[in-house]
């Protein structure tokens, strides 16, 4: 998601963005954390946005087909829907890039491997069917006619829902937080953490 601070922005915000800019991007900051954790709720919860996901292979057969291929089958989904892609959201950090001067704020994936799958599970997808993959799907109780020659991934948007319900909320939350700072709340949180994730896409 890209947020520009102009979208929407009441008079006074947008007279604070330009008076106040080292605030605007301490703000900026808040609101790249505070929509990252509505992203990965949203993933994890199933429904971002409010918009359901479609449905996963069921927990039991997941595990019969990962044990197949050597893996232990222990955890199966657990419902992650996006598996480890949940980790690679996140955003840039003030300083991180020149787009801050005109304090505009990049939510989403962060690498190349996590856009290139994320948009496969975001648009759907169709995996071509091998001869290795009939097997342990017949053996977890999911025959594969030999008629089918693909296995239809269906889309699961995350962005688009969210954006719908998030988006509106921007201009209020940095209101917020720049009341607050000219109140003289501005103590700076420590970064957590600078790791970047690597999710396999294969």
């Amino acid at each position: 998601m890209d947020v520009d601070v102009q979208d929407n922005a009441s008079p006074w915000l947008a007279e604070q963005a330009l008076l106040c800019p080292k605030r605007m991007n301490t703000a900026l900051k808040s609101l790249g954390w505070w929509m990252q954790k509505k992203i990965k709720e949203g993933i994890k919860n199933g429904a971002p946005g409010g918009k359901a996901y479609s449905p996963l292979i069921p927990d039991s057969r997941r595990r019969l087909i990962d044990q197949f291929f050597g893996n232990s089958g222990r955890r199966g989904n657990d419902g992650r829907f996006l598996g480890e892609l949940v980790k690679a959201v996140g955003y840039e950090k003030p300083g991180a890039t020149e787009r801050y001067e005109d304090q505009t704020l990049l939510v989403g994936w962060l690498s190349k491997s996590a856009v290139e799958l994320g948009s496969k599970m975001e648009l759907g997808a169709q995996i071509p069917i091998t001869e290795k993959m009939r097997v342990p799907f017949l053996a977890a109780g999911i025959p594969i006619s030999r008629k089918k020659r693909s296995i239809v991934i269906p889309a699961r948007p995350t962005f688009d829902p969210l954006r719908a319900v998030l988006v509106p909320q921007i201009p209020g939350y940095l209101e917020r937080k720049m009341q607050s700072y000219l109140a003289g709340n501005d103590r700076r949180g420590k970064k957590t953490s600078y790791r970047k994730y690597r999710v396999r896409t294969s």
